[in-house]
């Protein structure tokens, strides 16, 4: 079994372990950040985690495409997956995606209340690759901000 609160969590990320053990419970308490966990019910030891909030981007960081179908206001709103991990006694078992699209599904159902025109992600670490492979696309200025329209989010659900 493992200890309480997750002591125990590592992701091999240094930043992300760092995060999760120091900063989400206090992120979480001044409402900077939603955090999510799964627990493993059998041992109840976290298995992941991801972290959501609400953001804005500049419209003219979008690609010109993305750009033409939105409104000129010089930002739009979005959702922030900020954080997500899966501890590495879990890794290689698809947990990354069960999270993501956990965090995908939720963003959608809050943009029906509080507008989002897409789910953004600030990828490290390599992880580009990983969002890319759920569809989500690199903004022309920085690869490793990806973003996913709710459009896009409302065909899987």
């Amino acid at each position: 079994h493992c200890p309480p609160f997750g002591r125990d969590f590592s992701c091999g990320v240094e930043e992300l372990d760092n995060y999760f053990h120091n900063h989400i419970g206090q992120d979480m308490k001044r409402r900077v950040t939603a955090p999510f966990v799964l627990i493993d019910k059998d041992t109840n030891c976290i298995a992941g985690f991801y972290t959501l909030s609400m953001k804005s981007v500049l419209l003219v960081g979008l690609p010109p495409k993305t750009q033409k179908k939105l409104p000129r206001y010089p930002e739009v709103p979005v959702a922030l997956i900020g954080r997500l991990g899966v501890d590495n006694q879990y890794s290689g078992k698809g947990l990354g995606g069960v999270l993501l699209v956990d965090a995908l599904k939720r963003a959608y159902e809050a943009s029906s209340e509080v507008a989002a025109f897409a789910v953004v992600v600030d990828a490290k670490h390599g992880a580009e690759k990983f969002y890319e492979k759920y569809g989500f696309i690199p903004f022309p200025d920085n690869n490793s901000r990806l973003f996913l329209p709710m459009r896009s989010i409302e065909e899987l659900f």
